[in-house]
């Protein structure tokens, strides 16, 4: 889960919690050199003997403060925000972070007493935080991870890279576990709320 800022091809990649981010990093990491910055923590996967200047959900705010970043093309991923709890839940057990037996149950009482709250730890799955400001885009590109293949080949096309092929790193959910069978009246009406700035973005 690392943010990308590549001075050799003139990009930052803004790392968003729960949008596949590990999966877009491991596609362009293959394009970057030791001239860039692909945080992980505070280490520099690109050059492990120099620390991050800059954390792997880095804000834009703070990536220009650091370099100058003109002309450099800026995007980020969003994901549907219904599917983020389920994503979360499953990636806190796998990590070992979360004793429970994923079942549906279990899930959406996690959900009611411990993943809605206005600032809990899980309030930074708000991939809005990151990527707008006063509800519109401050990356020049915002892509949805479900599209992810064709955004692909526009960041391919934008950058001049070779064709980018997707990758799948770091899944939490491995049994496939479906959001919408999973999520109950109230788990949807607590996303409608908690993620209402991304449901209106994304129009999802």
């Amino acid at each position: 889960n690392k943010m990308i800022l590549s001075i050799t091809n003139r990009f930052v990649f803004i790392k968003t919690r729960k949008c596949g981010g590990t999966s877009i990093q491991n596609i362009l990491k293959p394009f970057c050199s030791e001239l860039d910055i692909v945080s992980l923590g505070f280490d520099n996967e690109i050059n492990p003997t120099k620390p991050s200047p800059l954390e792997e959900f880095a804000t834009l705010g703070s990536v220009k403060a650091y370099y100058n970043i003109e002309g450099f093309y800026t995007f980020g991923f969003i994901r549907n925000p219904y599917s983020i709890p389920l994503s979360r839940f499953l990636f806190e057990i796998k990590r070992g972070r979360l004793n429970l037996k994923p079942t549906k149950k279990t899930f959406n009482n996690w959900c009611i007493n411990d993943y809605f709250t206005p600032m809990g730890r899980y309030s930074k799955d708000k991939w809005s935080n990151l990527l707008l400001q006063n509800g519109k885009p401050i990356v020049d590109d915002i892509f949805k991870l479900e599209n992810l293949e064709e955004s692909l080949i526009t960041i391919s096309n934008k950058l001049h890279l070779p064709q980018l092929k997707p990758q799948h790193s770091n899944k939490s959910n491995t049994q496939n576990f479906d959001y919408r069978k999973w999520n109950s009246i109230s788990t949807i009406n607590l996303v409608k709320e908690f993620f209402s700035k991304e449901v209106y973005y994304g129009k999802y």
